[in-house]
């Protein structure tokens, strides 16, 4: 795909567009633009400092935000606690089961009836962590 570079003084990248389906017509006005490929090494790079500049910038904006940090780690805190009692709670029904139960076969009924423990996806855990940082833990 080719992409328009809008560039510094010293020849460097300064801004990437992508001219969309009309080409050149889709970047700002005014601008002088320099056709480059999507994957040259020059694009790649800069793509690269941008983005580690912007985790940087979100990275010092969090640690300035000293309540969303705290807000962020109450969060994680709750939705572990959350999990270790989701657990635990399975591990007492274990334990029931194993003592309302006279015969192997009780025993195997009363296990096979207990829920089981899904293993969790990185999508359950944001859903979880942010769900706890809007309940203003």
């Amino acid at each position: 795909m080719i992409l328009y570079a809008e560039r510094n003084a010293d020849g460097s990248i300064k801004a990437l567009y992508d001219g969309g389906p009309r080409g050149r017509d889709g970047c700002p006005a005014g601008l002088t633009l320099d056709a480059v490929d999507d994957d040259s090494a020059e694009v790649l790079a800069f793509v690269a400092a941008t983005r580690a500049a912007g985790e940087r910038a979100s990275a010092k904006a969090l640690y300035d935000d000293a309540a969303a940090l705290a807000r962020t780690v109450r969060a994680l805190a709750k939705a572990t606690l959350d999990e270790v009692n989701a657990l635990r709670q399975w591990e007492v029904d274990l334990k029931a089961a194993f003592a309302g139960a006279s015969t192997l076969a009780q025993l195997k009924t009363a296990v096979a009836a207990l829920p089981d423990l899904p293993p969790r996806t990185s999508a359950q855990v944001r859903a979880a962590l942010r769900s706890a940082v809007d309940g203003n833990v």
